[in-house]
């Protein structure tokens, strides 16, 4: 790395608090900047202007409530080096880490509901229903069974009403 690189980079040492939602119902990934002797067994005294929302996939995504990595950060702290990231411990006060990963599970289950709403409402009944009758058309060899099969299928929807 040149000097010019490290000039643009500091380090920064976050927290996994945990997986949230934006105002969008995005996930974003919340990170707690800590200082590194901060971590001695006491209960966090929360700074929300210490958070960093990041929706990058790939700022260890792996990580647990309460690990804590060091990470190469812009220094407007808005923008982090993913590749630069290590992860050096957790987090020592087990009380927050047990509400941490109770409120993470809890938006992920959230999440998930949400995206199997979301599918349901996006799913085409009618088509599903049709599936079967498509495939039975595009078997017919030849225009008369065709026109047979789309026949019958009308007659089938008409008996109903």
């Amino acid at each position: 790395m040149s000097k010019e690189e490290t000039r643009d980079r500091e380090e920064a040492c976050l927290l996994f608090v945990g997986t949230r939602q934006d105002q969008k119902k995005k996930k974003v990934w919340l990170w707690y900047e800590i200082q590194k002797g901060e971590n001695n067994g006491d209960p966090i005294a929360y700074d929300k202007g210490r958070e960093r929302h990041y929706s990058g996939k790939n700022l260890a995504t792996g990580a647990s409530p309460g690990t804590i990595i060091t990470i190469d950060q812009t220094p407007d702290k808005k923008s982090v080096f993913p590749g630069s990231f290590h992860i050096i411990g957790v987090w020592k006060c087990d009380d927050d880490v047990v509400s941490w990963r109770a409120k993470n599970r809890a938006v992920q289950g959230e999440i998930e509901h949400n995206q199997r709403v979301n599918a349901e409402v996006r799913r085409d009944v009618p088509d599903e229903y049709l599936e079967p009758f498509r495939l039975a058309y595009q078997r017919c060899k030849n225009r008369r069974q065709k026109t047979q099969l789309i026949a019958w299928v009308i007659e089938q929807i008409m008996r109903g009403s």
